[in-house]
């Protein structure tokens, strides 16, 4: 009988453990499919970015490959917004580097123009990301990664709303 108790409480720690084991490694191939689509670099100036100045895109299709300080990814802005706050840095930060706000099985027949742009700073380095609500898409770079946001437009338009003023 002591020899039964003793085998069941091993038996629910292996099991335990075999779950936890699974939940690492699913969270290891989620995360190795975010790093494969978005970058380790890209990852690593978001996750260390100390400051995201957000902007409004005057509206183009494709870049206008704008430069100098009336341009960002290559769009032309209107408007500037501040930079955003330690909170809505870190709830932004939480979006673009958690897995499950991608849609990486949706295929959308629309054209992507974007309508925000938000660059990371780290450093040195910046990384921007391209917001566009008409559908529900996020580019990294300029448009050159693409992906749905249809899980957290809520949240994303919450944080756009806040930095711009937006009825």
């Amino acid at each position: 009988m002591i020899f039964r108790g003793a085998f069941l409480k091993f038996s629910s720690k292996l099991a335990g453990l075999v779950g936890l084991m699974a939940l690492v490694a699913c969270g290891a191939v989620a995360q190795d499919r975010l790093t494969g689509f978005l970058g380790a670099d890209v990852i690593e100036i978001i996750s260390t970015a100390d400051r995201v100045e957000p902007f409004l895109l005057k509206p183009s299709l494709m870049p206008t490959g704008a430069t100098g300080p009336g341009a960002v990814a290559g769009y032309e802005w209107k408007a500037r917004g501040a930079d955003l706050a330690p909170a809505q840095m870190a709830a932004f930060k939480g979006l673009v580097l958690d897995e499950a706000s991608y849609d990486f099985e949706a295929a959308k027949k629309c054209v992507m123009v974007p309508e925000y742009v938000f660059r990371f700073h780290a450093g040195e380095k910046s990384a921007d990301v391209l917001v566009a609500f008409g559908c529900t898409m996020w580019a990294f770079g300029s448009n050159e990664k693409v992906e749905d946001f249809d899980p957290v437009t809520a949240n994303l338009r919450a944080i756009v709303e806040t930095v711009f003023k937006l009825d």
